[in-house]
């Protein structure tokens, strides 16, 4: 069940953090191989199975850019070339969006990543928020953050975008 339900949210997620989609499929499958050996400490008292998934897929690639100190190089240094093009690997969109919705992810992520003003948090937390769709609460949850502290960072973030996609034609989602 786990599995049919986040599979492609993952792989999608993943697609955007590492260097190829074959490195994508593979830390979907490891991320999985985890989760089923740590079922047995899933507690719903403490949070959404959602929450707990993406808690080993975080993991997980926190894993692999550590053990690939060139790809977490690459990736973590700059998805912005020398024009500002986003050169950041792009999702795999859900069958239910559309090319307007697409493309405003595109825009907003690009913003977010390219932002000289924003911190890794914040970016990490923008990311989730904007492209992964999290809630507040599921934020809070993922980082392990005070649900105050997830809702200040992402009024602070709504504050620091919009001027920058209000230039681009966009708005914050």
């Amino acid at each position: 069940m786990i599995y049919e339900k986040y599979y492609l949210e993952i792989l999608n997620f993943l697609t955007t953090k590492v260097e190829s989609r074959e490195t994508a499929e593979d830390l979907t499958q490891d991320a999985f191989v985890k989760m089923v050996s740590n079922i047995a400490y899933y507690d719903p008292k403490k949070g959404a199975v959602r929450t707990w998934v993406f808690n080993y897929v975080r993991n997980t690639l926190y894993d692999h850019y550590r053990t690939e100190k060139e790809s977490r190089t690459s990736v973590l240094s700059s998805f912005a070339d020398d024009e500002g093009n986003d050169n950041s690997p792009v999702p795999v969109a859900y069958a239910e969006d559309s090319t307007v919705a697409v493309n405003k992810r595109r825009t907003v992520r690009k913003v977010i990543r390219t932002a000289p003003e924003l911190s890794e948090n914040e970016r990490q937390i923008g990311i989730m928020y904007y492209n992964m769709r999290f809630k507040y609460k599921e934020i809070a949850e993922t980082l392990e953050l005070p649900m105050g502290t997830v809702k200040g960072l992402i009024s602070r973030l709504k504050n620091k975008l919009e001027p920058k996609l209000a230039h681009l034609g966009a708005t914050a989602m």
